[in-house]
């Protein structure tokens, strides 16, 4: 399947959101206007209530609780700070976790 253009709006609150990308089969890939409209996003989602996700006709398609959300994110950005302070390879380990013996 190819890729086509949508456009689709997420509602948070009272901030309508138009996003713009590219979709092929099930998946979304959005565009941004930049660095400082993606962290407006985030920012709206972290301090929003309700999100509601609507086609390019504005029919609604879903509606999402953003309870919960800054502190979801807020973990996020300290693990993504650990990882980025560290000098190793926080996913490389010296030997398979899932070596062993069999549990069957």
């Amino acid at each position: 399947m190819s890729k086509k253009p949508v456009r689709f709006y997420v509602d948070i609150d009272r901030t309508r959101w138009t996003m713009d990308g590219t979709a092929e089969d099930q998946f979304v890939t959005l565009s941004w206007d930049g660095d400082d409209a993606f962290f407006r996003f985030i920012a709206d989602i972290a301090e929003g209530n309700i999100a509601y996700l609507k086609n390019a006709d504005g029919r609604q398609l879903g509606r999402f609780s953003l309870g919960g959300s800054y502190a979801s994110l807020q973990k996020l950005v300290e693990c993504a700070e650990r990882i980025a302070g560290s000098s190793s390879d926080p996913f490389a380990t010296s030997s398979d976790p899932f070596s062993g013996s069999d549990p069957f």
